[in-house]
């Protein structure tokens, strides 16, 4: 179960405050896995692989809903 669903309170009631904090974290958890999967890719081309190899890699993550 994630975070998202384990919460109790209503996400569109303005006046409370806990659904911005929680969205900061959101973005930060975002933010960190983008930058950690750009590491990863980036080591695969940092390997002396062949280009068609590469490219392989790239049409697999483009297949990755979402992820455009």
């Amino acid at each position: 179960m994630s975070n998202a669903e384990k919460k109790k309170y209503d996400a569109l009631d303005h006046r409370k405050a806990e659904f911005e904090s929680d969205y900061l974290d959101f973005k930060a958890q975002v933010e960190g896995l983008q930058g950690a999967l750009q590491i990863y890719v980036d080591t695969w081309f940092d390997r002396s692989l062949s280009t068609e190899y590469l490219l392989g890699l790239l049409d697999r993550f483009e297949r990755i809903e979402g992820a455009k």
